[in-house]
C-alpha cells in the first residue's frame, strides 16, 4: 500500500519543478530584450555627451565632474 504512495508523490515533484522551469527561461531573454531596447537610443546619445558637457545642460552630472577638476 505505502508503495502507491510513494510512485505518485515522486512524480509529483519533479512535474512541479519542470512546469515553473520553463516560464522562468521565457522571462530571462524577455529581460534582455526589454533592455536591448533602450541600450540603443543611450549609444545615440552617446556622441552628444560632450556637445551637453559644454553646454552644461545635464545639472547632474554636470556638477559632479565640475566638481573633481
Amino acid at each position: 500500500m505505502p508503495t502507491p504512495p510513494s510512485s505518485l508523490s515522486s512524480p509529483l515533484p519533479p512535474s512541479s519543478l519542470s512546469l515553473p522551469a520553463p516560464p522562468v527561461t521565457a522571462s530571462a531573454p524577455s529581460f534582455p530584450s526589454r533592455w536591448s531596447s533602450p541600450a540603443p537610443p543611450l549609444t545615440t546619445s552617446a556622441p552628444p555627451p560632450p556637445n551637453r558637457l559644454s553646454f552644461c545642460s545635464p545639472p547632474t552630472m554636470s556638477p559632479s565632474e565640475l566638481s573633481v577638476p
